[in-house]
């Protein structure tokens, strides 16, 4: 689970120090996160496979709708405000009064958020036909 943690934040944060990494690791680690991330790891086991270098990460060029909640911890909206970044067209939603569990916790306002989006991006993407 510790060496997961690490490669995932590692390859989101490679200017971190080998110290400040292992800072973090041990922030997700702690008693407060470890029930759930031991949870997820037995879950879904963590394997991060596939580093994309800067390039790589500008290819992908269709619309990616990423979502953190407020309340979640600071290290993962600090990586998905990273991910959205490194996208051309990513776009960082915040679910207000909710955490890195919405999805099981909120899947009505996690449903809505998306049907936003992918009506905004379809919309976006019906006028640039009609244009042409």
């Amino acid at each position: 689970l510790r060496e997961g943690i690490a490669q995932f934040i590692g390859i989101l944060h490679p200017e971190l120090s080998p110290e400040a990494l292992d800072e973090r690791v041990a922030d997700a680690l702690s008693s407060d996160h470890r029930m759930y991330s031991e949870a997820l790891a037995t879950d879904q086991p963590l394997v991060v496979s596939w580093s994309p270098a800067p390039a790589e990460w500008a290819r992908l060029s269709q619309p990616t709708l990423m979502v953190e909640g407020d309340l979640s911890w600071e290290w993962i909206r600090e990586m998905a405000a990273k991910v959205t970044e490194l996208l051309p067209n990513g776009e960082l939603a915040t679910l207000k009064g909710l955490d890195h569990g919405a999805p099981f916790n909120a899947p009505d306002v996690m449903a809505q958020r998306i049907i936003e989006f992918i009506d905004r991006v379809g919309a976006a993407d019906s006028k640039d036909h009609s244009a042409m």
